[in-house]
């Protein structure tokens, strides 16, 4: 047996404040909007157009994810951006696909207001494959992969705090086997590219299955959807790290009973909720009297509570929880397909189904109900809006003779209330707290992937049609001066009116700023300005502008000299210190005028004294004083003001220049002025007068006689040698030699002298051995030994055999010799006679002496 609690919610009280509340808030934008892509006609076949998921955008616009089908059933998927009004941007046709589940899609918010979206590619009823795209906020397509064997389903996508991207869903190809689908995980970075992949599931035809993920403050992945577990569907919760790797994972539901979730949010203190449909009030998982339920855990998935929500009011009927989202309040808002509230029902084809929003309290506490039309509406997606209230979306035909879907968008205001069709039906609606069986779930893990880049997308657009809206109240107007004058405050006084919640922007000059009421405001420069005051609210700005002029200032300048020890007057005043000094005149109907007087002090000045030369002759000024002796002169010259004046004194020297080279020998002196100088440098020297003095510069050379003693030196041959024309023909020390320079100082020499005699060093061999293969003494020839200290400088040198044939001769110095042939015939062995006359030089070329030498003898030939 279940147990229940039973709440139903029945308070005047309530009502009163409620009712006293909705006066009070000010006006949100508010519309419901239709969108197609062809008006509808009735009485033929028409297109239909079906919204599965939304998302708020910050920008205060959304985007919508769904179909569109044409007359001959022909579908693609569609995809489109709109501002805060509701109005399209832009839209892409996401290529061939029909309505594989009619379940969940996913849209995500990237950097930059970039659309990251995962949306399922089908091709027949359970068959798809996942297509993943990044679309820019202007609508350029970034990238798209399509990814899967056509068994693969991705139905939602969060973005990661790397930037990337988690999708999950279910997959028929990669899981514990192909009969029935397993959970489906993957990791895409920026680029779409996939990091990695995991499923989850069980075999032998258990239909595992994600439909939502979220993340918590830590960048955990929440997700929830479907699973067998006890034999038939149950909702389930999976906490999982940032790669993947499960931390908890438990299903909810009951024995028999049949449980989906299909929306999953994470609130700011990181509880899980989860919401769908169940039939645990009902007999048995085969009733259509499903009911919405709401389950709170905790991060590690520990209950909070596990509420189903009944109509109580009409007959039971059916309701889904397609929708979830956390309200600035910390409430939450269910978004529901319903047929019930029966008393509300109208008449004719797909009459019972309504877009429901259920608001409940943070406890799980009923707060309020509305109901926004009462036929032919489904799939209610619902989003917190980022410019207040919630977005629904979903498709009806409501609108269209209840036989065409149109996209369907409701936007209400912070009271839920869109301007069109509602009804608050708080008090038709009960909180029921069952027992649930809540599991620890067991699976087997598995991963793989294909993916391809896909390029079959195109820009299309969408039609769309106003139920209702609201007409925002921005009513921005301000009034000032048309004139100001630089550096005084300007006050505008500001007259809007309008919505109580919009944003008030000012624009003076480089100045933007928020307030709303009047502005002081001083403007430091001349010129003409725009004022721009703005009322804004979400994507709509209404601006009012008004002119203004800043006078410049008449300014004038002058300057004057402050005398000393004298006040100088300005318009009034004695100043007695130098500087910069404003006053202002005052003028009717026009800005002051501004005087700058620039006070300069010139006080009495003595420059001292002060050092001047001239030569003799000339003559120079300076200071209005012209000089052109010595002397001292006096300065005293009075400023333009006749107030100020400059002293001193100018001591001139006269002087004239003279330079002295003299030259002396060394031990002399030079004599100049009274002073003797006896070392060589430059000296000065003045020569005192009364009206010039002369300065000497004297360039002083002390000439050092060249001394050279005891230079070595010899008599060759006893031949007598001369020395700076003296002779010496004796061998010693000779006595001292003075040779005039001139400088007038003479050098002195003296040499130290040596006898060479001169003999006779050639020598001539009496033996040769030509051509005997020993390659010694192959030639005959004289020799002059290396020790010789003579020079050869002629050679004759004759060769005759024992009848007196000359059988060689030769002058040559280098004394190539006889090789022992005559007429290039081997001469006979025998003794052969030689003669030799030659000269050799002895000593250098100043006192050369050349002997002459005669030498006969004989020479044997061998072999």
């Amino acid at each position: 047996m279940r147990l229940y609690i039973k709440e139903i919610i029945h308070s005047t009280i309530f009502c009163i404040m409620f009712c006293f509340s909705i006066q009070t808030f000010a006006q949100n934008i508010q519309f419901q909007k239709l969108y197609y892509s062809k008006a509808f006609t009735p009485g033929i076949k028409n297109s239909y157009t079906n919204f599965y998921d939304v998302e708020s955008f910050s920008d205060g616009g959304f985007v919508t994810l769904g179909f569109l089908t044409d007359t001959f059933n022909r579908s693609e998927g569609i995809i489109t951006k709109y501002d805060c009004l509701g109005n399209p941007i832009w839209s892409k046709g996401l290529g061939p696909s029909g309505s594989p589940t009619n379940t969940n899609m996913g849209i995500v918010e990237a950097d930059s207001g970039d659309v990251v979206f995962t949306f399922s590619l089908g091709t027949g009823f359970f068959q798809a494959s996942i297509l993943c795209g990044r679309i820019s906020a202007a609508g350029k397509v970034k990238w798209m992969r399509r990814i899967g064997n056509n068994l693969e389903f991705g139905r939602d996508i969060v973005m990661t705090r790397d930037s990337g991207f988690v999708v999950v869903g279910s997959t028929g190809s990669y899981g514990s086997d192909r009969i029935a689908d397993d959970l489906y995980m993957f990791k895409l970075d920026r680029n779409g590219n996939i990091l990695w992949t995991k499923t989850f599931g069980n075999p032998s035809g258990t239909y595992d299955e994600a439909y939502v993920v979220k993340t918590d403050s830590e960048d955990n992945l929440i997700i929830t959807g479907r699973c067998i577990a006890d034999s038939t569907f149950q909702a389930f919760i999976l906490k999982a790290s940032p790669l993947g790797v499960p931390l908890y994972f438990k299903t909810y539901g009951y024995h028999n009973q049949r449980t989906n979730a299909f929306d999953l949010v994470v609130d700011s203190e990181d509880n899980y909720l989860i919401t769908g449909f169940t039939t645990i009030l009902e007999e048995n998982h085969q009733s259509s009297e499903y009911d919405v339920f709401l389950i709170k855990t905790d991060s590690a998935l520990n209950t909070y509570f596990t509420n189903i929500y009944e109509v109580s009011v009409g007959s039971d009927a059916g309701s889904i929880g397609e929708g979830l989202a956390v309200l600035a309040d910390g409430s939450y808002a269910i978004g529901v397909s319903t047929f019930a509230f029966t008393a509300h029902g109208a008449s004719g084809p797909n009459s019972p189904n309504k877009n429901a929003l259920y608001i409940i309290n943070q406890d799980g506490s009923i707060k309020n109900a509305f109901i926004y039309n009462m036929k032919g509406s489904q799939y209610t997606r619902v989003r917190r809006s980022a410019i207040g209230g919630v977005i629904l979306s979903g498709f009806s035909t409501a609108y269209a003779s209840n036989v065409a879907f149109q996209g369907l968008i409701i936007k209400t205001d912070d009271q839920f209330l869109s301007g069109c069709h509602d009804i608050d039906v708080t008090f038709e609606l009960s909180r029921y707290q069952p027992n649930w069986t809540i599991a620890d779930f067991t699976y087997q893990t598995n991963t793989g992937q294909k993916t391809l880049a896909y390029t079959n997308y195109k820009d299309t657009s969408i039609l769309f049609r106003t139920e209702c809206a609201s007409t925002l109240n921005l009513n921005p107007l301000i009034d000032g001066p048309k004139q100001a004058c630089p550096n005084t405050t300007v006050h505008f006084k500001d007259f809007s009116t309008g919505d109580s919640l919009a944003k008030h922007i000012w624009s003076i000059g480089n100045d933007v700023f928020e307030k709303k009421g009047d502005v002081d405001y001083i403007f430091t420069n001349p010129g003409t300005y725009k004022i721009t005051k703005i009322m804004q609210y979400g994507c709509i700005s209404v601006p009012y502008e008004h002119i203004i002029v800043i006078s410049p200032y008449q300014i004038g300048r002058i300057s004057a000299t402050l005398c000393a020890g004298k006040p100088f007057t300005f318009n009034g005043r004695e100043l007695f210190s130098a500087g910069i000094y404003s006053d202002t005149i005052k003028l009717n109907n026009s800005c002051d005028s501004i005087i700058i007087l620039t006070l300069s002090s010139n006080s009495f000045t003595n420059l001292g004294t002060l050092y001047d030369t001239i030569t003799c002759g000339s003559s120079k000024s300076q200071f209005g004083l012209n000089y052109s002796t010595k002397g001292n002169y006096f300065i005293n010259i009075k400023n333009q003001d006749g107030c100020d004046s400059i002293i001193g004194t100018i001591q001139v020297a006269a002087f004239a220049n003279r330079v002295e080279n003299p030259s002396i020998c060394s031990g002399d002196s030079y004599l100049l002025n009274g002073k003797e100088y006896r070392k060589e440098g430059i000296f000065v020297d003045t020569i005192r007068s009364n009206s010039c003095d002369e300065i000497v510069t004297i360039n002083l050379k002390v000439i050092i006689p060249f001394v050279q003693l005891n230079k070595p030196d010899t008599l060759f041959c006893n031949q007598p040698i001369f020395r700076h024309g003296v002779k010496i023909d004796k061998p010693g020390r000779s006595s001292l030699i003075k040779v005039p320079s001139p400088s007038g100082c003479d050098s002195v020499f003296s040499y130290n002298v040596i006898i060479f005699n001169c003999e006779d060093c050639v020598l001539v061999p009496n033996i040769f051995t030509p051509e005997n293969n020993d390659d010694l003494n192959n030639v005959f020839r004289p020799i002059k030994p290396k020790d010789c200290p003579a020079e050869l400088i002629r050679i004759s040198f004759n060769v005759y055999n024992r009848w007196g044939l000359k059988v060689y001769e030769s002058n040559d110095l280098s004394l190539p010799g006889w090789n022992g042939r005559y007429k290039d015939t081997p001469a006979p062995m025998e003794s052969y006679i030689y003669h030799l006359n030659y000269d050799l030089k002895f000593g250098d070329d100043a006192n050369a002496v050349l002997r002459n030498i005669s030498k006969k003898g004989s020479v044997t030939l061998i072999r």
